[in-house]
């Protein structure tokens, strides 16, 4: 198997989802949310190939109307609740290595529910990736929580504890340690690293700071309401 120059982004979009039924699809200011994404990954001119990973031909039908190739199906067992998304990675990367017969030379996997990114967000992240030795680079933005500070667990007398106390008493967020929370942006990494680790976490994580209003993860009509009113404003 030959080796190849191209970076390809996968969309990888499953038809079963549960928090916001037929969510990928759903349509968002007029269209199909998973088209936003479809659409700033080909005007990026990041990637020579955009290819939708799915189980379900709805969304592949839809996919490639705005332009997405879809030249394998992802199996039924990767698209439940609990299937972990590496393993789809993994999936999509020895599938297209075999349907096409040679090796991927970079790797992106841009979720469909971030649909307030921008190009700069999906170039800067593959800059970082090229420009330094890591295994894989991903979004991060800023956040007002600390699991030094306010950031809880419960037990089941409703009992409160500090997540990650330390030793000396912390009465200010700002004397915490600075956090940050993944987005869905995008991922971009070593095909080799994905197809051998068993927890993207593992290697030589970059990072690449995204602004928080465009930072919104679609997960449940809350978010849903909230990102299209946003996208709106911003248009």
């Amino acid at each position: 198997m030959i080796n190849s120059k191209e970076n390809i982004a996968f969309i990888f979009a499953r038809g079963n989802s549960k928090g916001l039924v037929k969510k990928n699809i759903k349509i968002f200011n007029g269209k199909p949310l998973i088209s936003y994404t479809i659409n700033i990954a080909l005007k990026s001119k990041l990637y020579d190939r955009v290819i939708v990973s799915t189980d379900s031909e709805e969304i592949a039908e839809i996919s490639e109307a705005f332009g997405a190739e879809i030249p394998f199906m992802r199996p039924k067992e990767l698209a439940l609740d609990d299937s972990p998304e590496l393993l789809s990675w993994k999936h999509a990367i020895n599938s297209f290595e075999q349907e096409f017969g040679y090796k991927l030379k970079g790797f992106s996997s841009i979720p469909c529910t971030s649909p307030l990114r921008k190009e700069a967000d999906l170039i800067n992240i593959n800059s970082m990736y090229i420009e330094n030795k890591f295994d894989l680079v991903l979004g991060i933005t800023e956040t007002y929580h600390s699991p030094q500070f306010n950031m809880v667990y419960k037990n089941k007398d409703h009992l409160m504890k500090i997540m990650m106390p330390l030793s000396t008493n912390i009465t200010r967020r700002q004397d915490s340690k600075k956090c940050y929370n993944i987005t869905t942006i995008g991922y971009t990494g070593s095909p080799e690293y994905i197809i051998n680790t068993d927890n993207i976490f593992d290697g030589k994580i970059g990072c690449c700071l995204i602004p928080r209003e465009r930072s919104i993860d679609i997960d449940d009509q809350n978010d849903f309401d909230i990102a299209e009113f946003l996208y709106n404003k911003r248009e």
